[in-house]
């Protein structure tokens, strides 16, 4: 795999992420999209729930 690289984002995808992991829908990604989501947010200084 990849080394992982430091990229700035979009606020809005930011809030994106976070209003699809507050929805029915997040049960619906598969586990591994999700852990990718909770590891991108973390990075961004959100907090996850482990």
């Amino acid at each position: 795999m990849a080394k992982a690289k430091m990229v700035s984002v979009s606020i809005n995808l930011v809030h994106a992420a976070r209003q699809l992991r507050e929805s029915r829908q997040w049960t619906q990604l598969p586990l591994d999209l999700r852990r990718l989501f909770e590891q991108g947010l973390a990075g961004n200084g959100q907090k996850v729930r482990r």
